[in-house]
């Protein structure tokens, strides 16, 4: 079911005629909410994803958006796939102080730093602190204002939607970087977008959508009552996503 037919279905449960516009409080806004809504708080087969990012030699920051939590790291290049260690930042600059420690404004979130001494094989990663102070944001921006030392990874004015992975040593060949977690879904833009509540639970994404119209509107009583049947309609892609997970154990065990 596209975004259209969902925001239709809002439209007529809300009787909001108003809402149906492409403005920032427009009904596309309620429904994407309610979509994050349903990604926070139910497991369902869409949940995880993996993000993949080639890195160049001496590479090992890695930073990507839309990531609710990291459960896996793995490397590949043409001798095959291995997967990292989870170690903290703390513990990766400790063993590794020799990181490039300047910082390149004109490098976009994907492939930040590279580093020029200790290149190896990586072992390890660590998702790290890639946010600066409200105040050194702002001023960092300007090109007159670097940092000599501990800038590991970081980009001012990175948004917040995004995540970074530090893996260490830093690469002495070119790689591939894949990331496992569980991921938000999509934002719903266009009117023909699609993802995994307007497909399967289109009937559960209205009622969240609609929730959060209501918690906008101040009715704590009726927020509540929508979020209850949203969870309840959608109670089934929980029950898939355990029926899979338990599969995979069973699968270990035998």
């Amino acid at each position: 079911m596209a975004l259209s037919t969902v925001k239709e279905m809002f439209i007529a449960a809300t009787g909001r005629r108003d809402l149906d516009t492409t403005s920032a409080t427009g009904a596309n806004w309620y429904i994407n909410a309610g979509q994050r809504y349903l990604d926070s708080k139910i497991d369902f087969p869409k949940s995880k994803a993996r993000h993949v990012v080639n890195l160049p030699v001496g590479g090992y920051v890695v930073t990507f958006p839309d990531c609710r939590a990291i459960t896996n790291v793995y490397i590949a290049n043409s001798n095959g796939r291995v997967e990292l260690e989870a170690k903290t930042e703390l513990w990766l600059v400790e063993a590794y102080p020799k990181f490039y420690s300047s910082i390149d404004t004109a490098l976009k979130p994907g492939v930040l730093n590279v580093a020029s001494e200790d290149l190896s094989t990586p072992a390890y990663y660590a998702p790290i602190v890639d946010r600066l102070s409200p105040v050194q944001n702002d001023f960092t921006r300007a090109a007159s204002r670097t940092f000599r030392y501990g800038m590991e990874g970081l980009i001012p004015g990175v948004s917040g939607r995004y995540r970074t992975v530090m893996i260490a040593p830093p690469t002495k060949t070119a790689i591939s970087v894949e990331i496992y977690g569980y991921f938000f879904s999509s934002e719903l833009v266009a009117d023909t977008d699609r993802s995994y509540w307007t497909e399967i639970y289109p009937a559960a994404l209205v009622q969240a959508a609609v929730a959060i119209l209501e918690a906008m509107q101040g009715s704590s009583d009726r927020m509540q009552m929508h979020f209850k049947v949203a969870l309840e309609l959608a109670g089934g892609a929980a029950k898939d996503a355990a029926i899979e997970s338990c599969a995979g154990l069973m699968e270990m065990e035998g």
